[in-house]
């Protein structure tokens, strides 16, 4: 029940009247009761100032950040934590003491989904296909993880070297560039994390590696899409005998991981367990 002492926080983006956001961070403050609302803030082009001003104004305790606010949006923070830092976006804010902190829990969404399949990165040779800021969270991911090598595919090879020189700046892990053309002829890459938007509702039928004996080698693929839940991609992954896993895992876990971050707390497995089970309810409706 909202009163005066509710805490408020939110989603900024545009657009914002597709996220589940709302429904992930009510959810878990009802089976936690905690005090708080949230809902999401439509902040349209050429807003973004004003918005971050109306946070402070208005003490809204923290926000979520999406397209195309991710990067934009650390011009107008106070701090920004490390890893946020070096992945180059923020897609979570705390208001804290009248200042506004940066953190990046994509990544950490991500890692906490692929724990949950029992997948580990630990020297694994792993191949990531884009070089946006989704690749970027998860380069640093998997380095962090202790990859034992990161190949990046790209239609445009700048973007995929400027991938490479980022993780290298910050882990000592092997890297390289692959052109698309040349992935059937690699048997050496075993987990493959696909982050572009090519195979998404509506263009489902399309996929940006067709060529079948790319799967052959494959023990995990991930596709950060999950509209369709299962893409092209993961359909070729999985009919060549890999793990697969959709992009709802991360999309949960990275709300998780931002809650526990605003309230200061550690939500518990079997709150986390039925939470995202209704989390699966409400998005395959």
């Amino acid at each position: 029940m909202i009163k005066g002492t509710t805490d408020i926080y939110g989603l900024i983006g545009d657009p914002v009247g597709h996220s589940f956001s709302p429904f992930i961070h009510n959810m878990l403050a009802e089976a936690l009761k905690e005090n708080m609302a949230y809902v999401a803030f439509h902040v349209r082009e050429n807003q973004l100032e004003h918005a971050m001003a109306g946070l402070l104004g208005l003490n809204i305790r923290g926000v979520n950040v999406t397209v195309p606010y991710k990067v934009d949006v650390m011009a107008y923070l106070d701090r920004v934590e490390d890893m946020a830092r070096a992945i180059g976006a923020v897609n979570t804010i705390i208001h804290k003491n009248n200042e506004l902190i940066g953190y990046n829990t994509d990544w950490i969404g991500l890692s906490r989904a692929l724990r949950e399949i029992k997948v580990n990165l630990k020297d694994k040779s792993i191949l990531i296909i884009g070089a946006g800021g989704a690749a970027r969270a998860v380069g640093m991911m998997c380095a962090h993880e202790g990859a034992g090598h990161i190949a990046i595919t790209n239609r445009t090879q700048a973007h995929a070297d400027q991938l490479t020189k980022l993780i290298n700046r910050h882990y000592d892990v092997s890297t390289e560039v692959i052109p698309l053309e040349e992935l059937k002829e690699r048997n050496d890459l075993v987990m493959a994390f696909q982050t572009t938007p090519i195979g998404m509702y509506p263009h489902s039928a399309n996929n940006p590696i067709y060529e079948t004996k790319f799967y052959e080698t494959l023990e995990v693929a991930v596709d950060l899409i999950y509209n369709p839940l299962e893409t092209h991609f993961l359909r070729e992954a999985r009919e060549a005998g890999a793990i697969t896993m959709n992009g709802m895992g991360m999309l949960f876990h990275q709300a998780v991981a931002a809650f526990e971050l605003w309230r200061e707390c550690t939500i518990d497995d079997g709150t986390k367990k039925r939470c995202y089970q209704a989390f699966l309810q409400q998005m395959t409706k």
